[in-house]
């Protein structure tokens, strides 16, 4: 079943996409490259939501630091998308 959104809530949608596409292209440095590039296939084919998880997970497996101002743009999207928080808050301590 296709639901049919509000324009507004698709172009927010879209924003968020290419929001953390970015994010995850310039954050990239020691996560492997099959496991980015599953990520943006992930927020490509409209699924942010997973893409933005397994990025905080990838962001914490590989022990990559993170600077507050990547944190706050993780928790900005996160909270937009609804993203339970124990997966960008775990990164807090971990801030550079």
């Amino acid at each position: 079943m296709i639901t049919a959104y509000p324009e507004s809530e698709n172009m927010q949608s879209l924003e968020i996409q290419r929001e953390l596409r970015n994010l995850i292209k310039e954050n990239a440095e020691g996560i492997p490259p099959h496991q980015i590039a599953q990520m943006i296939q992930e927020s490509d084919a409209g699924e942010p939501r997973i893409a933005l998880e397994d990025f905080c997970t990838q962001l914490s497996e590989y022990d990559i630091a993170v600077s507050p101002a990547m944190v706050s743009k993780l928790e900005m999207l996160a909270r937009q998308m609804s993203v339970d928080e124990s997966y960008w808050k775990e990164l807090i301590q971990r801030k550079d």
